[in-house]
């Protein structure tokens, strides 16, 4: 039973402050959502780098180096998610800049399709 109410009380003051941060689009909210962005995403930089790879060299290529490749981004994706959820009330790296900045996010550039705008 405390142990529930604590994780309720923990959600409960996570979902308060980010209401307030979203609602001014703070660099601490933004830090925020971009590390839960990528703790929901990390999984399909496996696709992504596959089908790059794919591209370059072939299905066997596909299979081998972009599943390497895939599985290393996704891991680092991950942990940077896990990072800057724990650490987004604290203004570091510098000034809340992302540890992953190309891209910031899975859906920006170069992973939107050409000519979306997204």
């Amino acid at each position: 039973m405390k142990r529930a109410l604590l994780i309720a009380f923990i959600a409960a003051l996570i979902i308060s402050e980010t209401g307030a941060a979203y609602a001014a689009e703070t660099p601490a909210f933004r830090k925020f959502r971009r590390g839960f962005c990528n703790l929901f995403t990390f999984h399909m930089e496996v696709g992504h780098q596959m089908a790059e790879e794919g591209k370059k060299g072939g299905p066997g290529q596909a299979a081998t180096m972009g599943l390497v490749k895939g599985l290393g981004a996704a891991g680092l994706r991950a942990l940077a998610g896990v990072y800057e959820v724990l650490t987004f009330p604290f203004p570091f790296p510098d000034k809340y800049e992302p540890v992953l900045k190309d891209p910031e996010f899975f859906w920006t550039e170069p992973f939107s399709e050409p000519g979306s705008g997204k």
